[in-house]
């Protein structure tokens, strides 16, 4: 037998039903969150932006693999410790998935706001405690991608040229089963993000 509920306070339900909806709410949110960025995990097809000049490749078990790049960001942050800029490149072939990440700074507010990032040897090692640079590489596999486990990296920035927001240089890697690979890109065009 089902017995009513005594609510002594007439506005308890009511707060009750208030948090209910806002639970459901972010859930919902949540959930369409989830779905929208599952979407967008498909294979690409072309950048995200014009950049006809780019030229790609990377060099693997002695065989040249042409890469289509598929975003290229340079983008600022501001902290309490200094302010930094990175440079975010992803590449892709029909069977690898390569990511450059360099990061340089701190700036001032005023050198921050500028579309540079200094040329030179931005690296990454394993037995460093400060790295300025980073790789990933993917392997495809029925799963999505496979990510080797690197050891040693560098990515050489060559030249840059901020008016036309484009970017070159080469890039080696070296992975803990003493895998290495080298690349270039050349032109690879970037989106300033301020």
């Amino acid at each position: 037998m089902h017995t009513p509920i005594q609510v002594n306070d007439p506005f308890a339900l009511f707060n009750d039903y208030i948090l209910m909806s806002k639970a459901i709410s972010t859930f919902l949110l949540a959930c369409m969150c989830c779905i929208a960025f599952s979407a967008c995990q498909n294979d690409y097809e072309m950048p995200p932006f014009n950049c006809e000049s780019v030229s790609e490749h990377f060099i693997f078990n002695e065989k040249t693999i042409p890469l289509k790049l598929v975003y290229s960001n340079l983008f600022r942050l501001e902290t309490d410790s200094g302010n930094y800029k990175y440079l975010g490149m992803e590449s892709i072939s029909d069977s690898f998935k390569i990511v450059l990440n360099i990061h340089h700074g701190p700036y001032t507010s005023e050198q921050l706001a500028s579309d540079s990032i200094p040329l030179g040897d931005y690296s990454y090692s394993t037995n460093r405690p400060t790295n300025t640079g980073s790789i990933a590489v993917g392997i495809k596999s029925q799963n999505g991608y496979q990510f080797l486990n690197i050891d040693t990296a560098s990515i050489i920035l060559s030249r840059i040229n901020i008016k036309r927001q484009v970017v070159s240089g080469t890039f080696y890697f070296r992975t803990k089963d003493a895998i290495t690979s080298t690349g270039t890109f050349n032109d690879a065009c970037y989106l300033s993000l301020k």
